[in-house]
């Protein structure tokens, strides 16, 4: 723990704002759609909450997702399925796995959510509040989701394409997220590659501002190896299976290209102290 926290602080900070394209390799992928699927008002999960009024305004905000059922709503590359009953790939165990959900129904072997790029399926719990819904045993979350995209490029391929990507743009360098263990509203590490020679340099504290389907939008490239990754997921209750705790394992490719996200530096808040009553004891 001591030798990381010293490695941290030999690394520069990330004081730039970045909006472009970025190569993402290894966990950092599963992170990437673990928060896209889950997360904003675009989400793999029916909701189960009863539409109301709020003020004059209609809200249907978290329900809409039933409505796109055979819209596209990704690139069109991508397809993923819900897979809860597979128990192992390539050797490694996929901890999401289950039998049966916390509501006592049998989930299918395989239910594809989104196939190139149209939204299919939602996951259902018994909670049904719309007349397309249909409870498919997915109370306790996907467990295992399987996302193959129809793009085979190498590391080295997709590498060049960034750096092609980032110069259309105009922009100075591009970013490489490298395995990192958390993305969306938390710090992570990248590295700035060079449009001149490809060099690299590791960068701390850059926030990669994404949820929902829109980082997915657009996909430049994705490799053709495979990987296995189980992911903790947060704690607390509500509709989202993602927050719900425990473990979700995701089948992603090794890299993928995505053309644009925005990214920021991280800057810890500072709080100025303000004084209510003055100190009786200290005199004028």
């Amino acid at each position: 723990l001591i030798s990381n926290l010293n490695d941290q602080l030999e690394i520069p900070n990330f004081d730039d704002e970045y909006r472009g394209p970025v190569l993402f390799l290894g966990p950092s992928v599963a992170n990437l759609f673990s928060n896209a699927l889950s997360t904003g008002r675009e989400r793999i999960t029916a909701n189960d909450n009863i539409n109301k009024l709020s003020g004059y305004q209609y809200n249907n905000e978290l329900g809409s997702m039933t409505n796109k059922i055979g819209n596209k709503v990704m690139d069109r590359s991508i397809t993923i399925k819900a897979r809860p009953r597979l128990d192992t790939f390539q050797g490694i165990e996929l901890l999401g796995s289950f039998q049966i959900d916390d509501e006592g129904m049998i989930p299918p072997d395989e239910l594809t959510i989104i196939e190139k790029g149209i939204l299919k399926e939602l996951l259902n719990n018994r909670t049904l509040t719309d007349s397309l819904q249909k409870a498919n045993g997915f109370s306790s979350g996907p467990g295992v989701l399987e996302i193959r995209l129809n793009q085979s490029d190498s590391e080295e391929v997709l590498k060049k394409k960034l750096m092609d990507a980032a110069r259309e743009e105009g922009l100075e360098y591009a970013l490489i997220v490298r395995d990192s263990p958390g993305i969306g509203f938390r710090p992570v590490n990248a590295y700035k590659v060079s449009l001149k020679d490809g060099s690299e340099e590791l960068v701390k504290n850059v926030i990669l501002n994404q949820s929902g389907f829109r980082p997915i939008n657009d996909i430049l490239g994705a490799s053709d190896a495979y990987q296995a990754v189980n992911l903790s997921v947060g704690s607390g209750g509500g509709p989202n299976p993602f927050s719900g705790g425990g473990v979700v394992s995701f089948i992603t490719p090794n890299a993928i290209l995505v053309e644009e996200i925005e990214c920021q530096p991280f800057r810890m808040p500072s709080l100025l102290e303000d004084t209510y009553v003055s100190n009786p004891l200290v005199k004028d």
